[in-house]
């Protein structure tokens, strides 16, 4: 019981890593859409790039405890049988280990799409000019009574 503890915490770790580092994201774009300067940026984002370094650390030991999880759910399939076996869609017997091993490898295939995705919508927008749009405050006050 206290190996799936410790396996959660450091899940849960690493998660909070990512979460953190993407609030920064947000906070240093929202500072920038603002035309106003950060002081973490300016003064060398060291406490970002703490954070990258502690995420990779944490991301190190989930994936390691993650693939003791996996062998230890090999072993039971193995110790247990068929009692653990799942039939798929296409009437294929797999373990469980392999359905959770072909989840995974579909997740990291669409967060490498969605990451390229987003790369070729950055291209695209990075050469986009914005031009100011002119509102006459007096009628949109009106419009909304």
């Amino acid at each position: 019981m206290s190996g799936n503890l410790r396996y959660l915490d450091v899940k849960y770790e690493y998660l909070s890593y990512c979460l953190k580092l993407k609030e920064m994201d947000d906070e240093e774009l929202e500072y920038h859409s603002l035309n106003e300067s950060l002081y973490r940026v300016e003064t060398g984002n060291y406490e970002y790039r703490l954070m990258l370094r502690c995420r990779q650390e944490s991301r190190q030991k989930f994936v390691q405890m993650r693939n003791d999880v996996m062998v230890k759910i090999e072993l039971l399939d193995q110790k247990h049988g068929a009692s653990m076996r799942k039939r798929t869609f296409h009437g294929s017997v797999q373990t469980v280990p392999d359905l959770v091993r072909d989840i995974a490898h579909h997740l990291t295939n669409m967060a490498t799409v969605m990451k390229d995705c987003l790369a070729g919508c950055s291209a695209v927008l990075q050469h986009t000019q914005n031009a100011p749009i002119e509102i006459d405050i007096t009628q949109v006050g009106a419009l909304s009574e």
